[in-house]
């Protein structure tokens, strides 16, 4: 039998049939708001649509980009956006408008969808965090990720632990994982079933309060959960916890600054619906780590799976 080669738009078609909640969400803020009404003259800067729909610039972006990835808009360079064909059933003007249809949907995630205007209005999450507790860690590539390290230091926000690969792959070296109060069981009885309880231990806190020390600290699929401001304040905490020498591998899904389609831009989506955090491109990452006392030294992006992390790595300077 010949097994197809599936291409990442294939893997996007099938992601999206998964994110109907998300983007049915989506659409109904962007009716509420008229949004293609704005647009029937034509394409749009989304500072502009901010501005007319009174709404703030950033998170409308972000809702923006995830519905032309279902093609309702038509995003081109410079955040400008346009209405696709199936974008123009939104128009209040046009036979047969769906506007109202949809405004008064929002589909199954209705009750964060009607809170979603607001959130574009405020700046606001929709909802309080959804965090996922079973998806398993990345794939690490242990010896480029180590190089030479011995302590190893990671905050799990929602249960993973990105730190068992990378003792399992070095006897010699040591792990500390802290964790708030709700997780710590869930992460002791992974570490415990990955036979690694006498090298690796949990620590209770506060992700944004003292961190404990380490060569190394790894951040998988963490930073995504908080906004800019709560992820530059474990940031900088990180960068005394490392000291003068130490380094950091961040382990995230980017989003891309060209107009192409991404999966990642409908979980961004699923993010401002569901709490504070969001998805980042590059810039935006670099940005953050340049705040807090890091320099960037790598970038290793996945051959081909869209929604494969990327490793960010950098160093305290």
């Amino acid at each position: 039998m010949t097994v197809p080669s599936l291409s990442p738009m294939d893997r996007t078609q099938v992601i999206g049939l998964l994110t109907g909640g998300w983007v049915a969400a989506g659409c109904a803020a962007v009716a509420e708001l008229a949004i293609a009404d704005l647009l029937a003259g034509g394409p749009q800067p989304v500072s502009l649509l901010a501005e007319r729909s009174g709404t703030l610039a950033d998170p409308l972006y972000r809702v923006l980009r995830a519905l032309s990835v279902v093609d309702l808009l038509v995003e081109s360079a410079d955040q400008v956006f346009a209405l696709a064909p199936a974008g123009h059933a939104l128009r209040t003007d046009v036979a047969h408008s769906l506007r109202e249809v949809v405004r008064r949907g929002g589909g199954p995630l209705a009750s964060p969808a009607a809170r979603l205007v607001e959130s574009l209005r405020t700046g606001r999450s929709a909802a309080e965090p959804v965090l996922g507790t079973n998806e398993p860690p990345p794939a690490l590539d242990d010896d480029q990720v180590l190089r030479g390290a011995q302590r190893l230091a990671e905050i799990s926000v929602d249960g993973g632990v990105g730190l068992v690969p990378l003792l399992g792959a070095a006897p010699a070296v040591t792990g500390t994982v802290l964790v708030e109060g709700h997780l710590a069981e869930t992460v002791r009885r992974r570490i415990e079933e990955a036979g690694l309880g006498e090298r690796c231990r949990v620590v209770v806190g506060d992700p944004s309060g003292e961190l404990p020390g380490a060569d190394l600290f790894v951040l998988s699929r963490s930073l995504r959960h908080w906004d800019d401001e709560t992820a530059g304040r474990v940031l900088r905490e990180v960068r005394r916890a490392v000291g003068a020498n130490g380094r950091l591998a961040v382990f995230e899904r980017i989003v891309p600054t060209t107009p192409a389609l991404h999966p990642v831009k409908l979980e961004d989506l699923f993010l401002l619906l569901s709490g504070p955090g969001r998805e980042r491109t590059e810039v935006e990452f670099r940005k953050l780590f340049d705040a807090a006392g890091f320099e960037v030294t790598g970038l290793v992006e996945p051959p081909v799976d869209p929604r494969a992390e990327c490793r960010l790595e950098a160093t305290a300077r």
